[in-house]
């Protein structure tokens, strides 16, 4: 299958993933567009680099080392490899633009957009490796003289779903079925 036609598919584990790629591609796309630009013109970005930078590094090297960093991690962005890693380096990078380049806010203010997105990107990729899952409680009430010891155990309402640590779990209950 070729990268066009697996975003083109709406089975249902594509359209579960569908807000992460999209957040994926989306600032994958600045990073890489930005790099490309960086190459292609750097004397347009130099004034959004730390002046003090300078004073240890040769400009032209560091905006070319900055524009290759840049697209490298939109590339990983994209592939989709330790996503919580690569968004939240995505997410420091716009913070350190933004914080040196304060007095350019009117200017970088839609940098902060890019940020949360980074953010949420991070926030969606760590959810999707934790231990924690959707469970259904559908042991019956407990009768009055049969209540449960343990006051973190106790039903009122077997048919509301609950949020359960795999390392916790109650034994009656059972986990949602997925759709993998």
């Amino acid at each position: 299958m070729t990268f066009a036609s697996n975003y083109l598919m709406l089975n249902t584990m594509k359209i579960r993933n569908l807000p992460s790629d999209i957040l994926q591609f989306g600032i994958a796309f600045v990073f890489i567009y930005a790099g490309i630009q960086i190459i292609l013109n750097y004397q347009s970005f130099v004034g959004y680099a730390p002046e003090i930078i300078f004073d240890f590094i040769p400009v032209q090297i560091f905006m070319y080392g900055f524009a290759v960093f840049e697209i490298v991690l939109g590339l990983w962005l994209i592939s989709g490899k330790k996503l919580l890693y690569s968004s939240l380096t995505a997410a420091g990078i716009m913070i350190l633009i933004n914080l040196f380049n304060l007095d350019l806010f009117i200017v970088l203010f839609r940098n902060i957009a890019i940020l949360c997105g980074a953010l949420a990107l991070a926030a969606m990729s760590h959810r999707k490796g934790s231990k924690i899952s959707i469970t259904i409680d559908t042991s019956p009430e407990p009768e009055e003289s049969q209540q449960p010891t343990s006051p973190t155990h106790q039903v009122t309402n077997p048919a509301v779903a609950t949020h359960t640590n795999h390392n916790t779990q109650t034994p009656t209950s059972q986990p949602l079925p997925t759709q993998e």
